[in-house]
């Protein structure tokens, strides 16, 4: 039998009812992991950021990270601060209705951030911080199998600009959202770099 004629629909359209959604916005927990030059520390904060479609194949994402650790011996009091501020542009190709292909590109701004008080010797205290720039490339699926239920993955490089910290690396990410309604969602994913990896756990809201 012939099968039944099915339109082409586009992505801005389709993720209204089953495909994978490019507009929302998103909040929630953070934790990043480090290990570098033999030392493995953690840090927790929240991030905030969100997506917008603004044709049927390409969109606009961003987003902002921020985690904190901090220590404590006797007077002094130590603390570090690392924040990614990301905004980028990402295409995306219909691979059926429930599949996408997508190729993203975005620059990053890596801070950080050092705060030291000793209440013994105040006139030790210091604060100092610094930041640099880098690009990311990403490739990846994200699917739609069920209504209530997608899924992403994601690989890619980041290069950084010339520094003493952080070296160029590659990239991976995979996430999962469940949405309790069409717009509500919970979201978990991680990232990994080749010495930080970060986490979320956030809500997010598609329109």
């Amino acid at each position: 039998m012939q099968q039944p004629y099915q339109p082409y629909v586009p992505a801005v359209r389709r993720e209204k009812i089953e495909g994978p959604g490019y507009t929302y916005i998103e909040a929630g927990a953070a934790r990043v992991d480090v290990d570098m030059y033999d030392v493995s520390e953690s840090g927790n904060g929240g991030y905030l950021r969100g997506s917008l479609a603004i044709t049927d194949d390409l969109y606009l994402f961003g987003g902002y990270d921020r985690v904190a650790k901090s220590w404590s011996v006797d007077a002094e009091h130590a603390k570090v601060t690392i924040d990614q501020a990301e905004f980028g542009l990402g295409a995306s190709v219909s691979l059926s209705r429930r599949v996408d292909f997508t190729s993203e590109l975005s620059l990053l701004r890596l801070g950080g951030k050092l705060d030291y008080k000793d209440r013994d010797y105040p006139e030790d205290d210091f604060s100092g911080s610094d930041y640099l720039y880098a690009g990311k490339l990403m490739l990846g699926i994200r699917a739609r199998p069920v209504s209530n239920l997608e899924l992403w993955a994601k690989a890619g490089y980041l290069r950084v600009d010339d520094n003493l910290l952080i070296d160029d690396s590659a990239v991976g990410n995979v996430g999962i959202q469940y949405r309790f309604t069409p717009t509500w969602g919970v979201v978990g994913e991680a990232e990994f770099y080749e010495d930080v990896r970060f986490y979320r756990l956030g809500v997010r809201a598609s329109f």
